[in-house]
């Protein structure tokens, strides 16, 4: 299991943020496996620990998921307009 995995859940369980998380898995160094086996083991914890709530850890789960995708794209579309 990736090492950010349960820290992405851990803060997403507490209600901390996950910008920390977020930049690191959207920088263009970090391989797109290593995000998506981040992302899939955090939402595997995540549903052992629904505690009757899973729309709303489904719906953070997806907004963190989108988050990272938008903050990768602008940070590749600001590096190529300085090149």
């Amino acid at each position: 299991m990736p090492p950010l995995s349960s820290v992405l859940a851990s803060a997403i369980l507490s209600g901390k943020t996950t910008s920390d998380i977020t930049h690191t898995l959207s920088l263009p160094s970090t391989p797109i496996d290593e995000v998506a086996d981040t992302l899939y083991h955090a939402f595997a914890i995540l549903e052992r620990h629904q505690n009757g709530m899973p729309g709303k850890l489904i719906l953070e789960a997806l907004g963190l998921a989108v988050e990272i995708y938008r903050y990768g794209n602008f940070t590749l579309s600001v590096a190529s307009n300085f090149h």
